[in-house]
């Protein structure tokens, strides 16, 4: 799930390649496709130390090793200060703070409430933002 102070960034068609632990996967939704993938693990990725428990590095790892087609990414970013674990650029200048939040269970309203509360601070000082929210659960 993501959560955006704007819509010209189109979230959706981004194609996201991350390290998960020990394994390394490519995000992408159906309106990013049918374009060719942005992104081939085997070839964009690099060998990172295996862990014994994939939940103790996940956010770390995530920030570590994030690439978002269209956008260099800068970790840490800029606003680090503020609560924000990477932040996107594009080819024209356009920056995207994002924070990654790594979850073992589904959103609750209070945390969707809190989120919303931390995009409108962010929008506020007129900066794009997203939040990230990854859970393990199925």
């Amino acid at each position: 799930m993501t959560l955006s102070t704007a819509d010209q960034t189109r979230p959706s068609e981004h194609q996201i390649l991350v390290n998960l632990g020990n394994r390394y996967v490519v995000f992408a939704s159906q309106n990013s496709m049918p374009r060719s993938m942005d992104f081939d693990p085997e070839k964009d990725s690099e060998i990172l130390p295996r862990v014994a428990d994939e939940s103790d590095v996940a956010g770390h790892r995530i920030a570590e090793t994030l690439r978002v087609s269209g956008f260099e990414t800068v970790n840490p970013p800029k606003a680090y200060d503020e609560g924000w674990d990477v932040e996107l650029v594009d080819a024209k200048g356009a920056r995207v703070l994002v924070q990654i939040k790594v979850a073992e269970r589904e959103l609750k309203q209070k945390d969707v409430v809190k989120y919303f509360e931390f995009l409108a601070k962010a929008a506020g000082k007129g900066q794009d933002a997203q939040i990230w929210n990854l859970t393990s659960k199925n």
